[in-house]
């Protein structure tokens, strides 16, 4: 039998999950009408929902299986539509986006294989944690159009890339083909 996504949708954390979803259209909103300001306020808001939804959930010993892929589906979405809006409205390469869909879409795929195959959950990292801070970063150079912007942008792809790795490294044995114990 396959495992259960299992915990409360209502958990404070994962409102906040939810709620940076909900987010999300003022920040569309405000990159599309040219308001940086409004733009950085959602921005900064679903940032701080995004860390107090684990923070709270590890406090209040409300970390579940379902908490867990929310947060992540949740910022998957939010991380491609934002760097959809920044290819439209800010100059962004157009090849960012189908990177950052590549590397999101394997994650998924493979967090998917490790909890349905071995029930296994991936934990973010600190290089996950440096990846997320960096591509913040990279949003406020593009949304201001900052100079430097691209250094910035390629500074957070080797960071990306980096976590990538360790990711791999960190669950290689639950992964096909990648399982170094024999």
């Amino acid at each position: 039998m396959p495992p259960r996504l299992e915990g409360r949708l209502t958990s404070i954390p994962n409102l906040l999950s939810l709620l940076r979803l909900l987010l999300f259209p003022g920040f569309v909103w405000s990159m599309t009408r040219q308001n940086n300001a409004s733009a950085l306020a959602f921005l900064a808001v679903m940032a701080l929902t995004d860390a107090l939804d684990g923070f709270l959930a590890r406090r209040r010993h409300q970390v579940t299986t379902l908490g867990k892929v929310l947060d992540h589906l949740v910022d998957k979405v939010i991380i491609l539509g934002i760097t959809w809006l920044l290819i439209q409205y800010r100059g962004l390469p157009s090849w960012t986006f189908w990177l950052i869909l590549a590397r999101e879409g394997l994650t998924i795929l493979a967090t998917a294989y490790m909890f349905f195959r071995h029930q296994v959950m991936g934990q973010s990292s600190k290089l996950g944690r440096a990846t997320g801070v960096s591509m913040a970063i990279t949003l406020v150079f593009y949304l201001f159009e900052w100079p430097y912007r691209e250094w910035v942008l390629y500074i957070t792809l080797v960071v990306a890339l980096a976590a990538s790795l360790n990711y791999l490294h960190i669950y290689a044995r639950w992964l096909p083909g990648l399982d170094r114990r024999t």
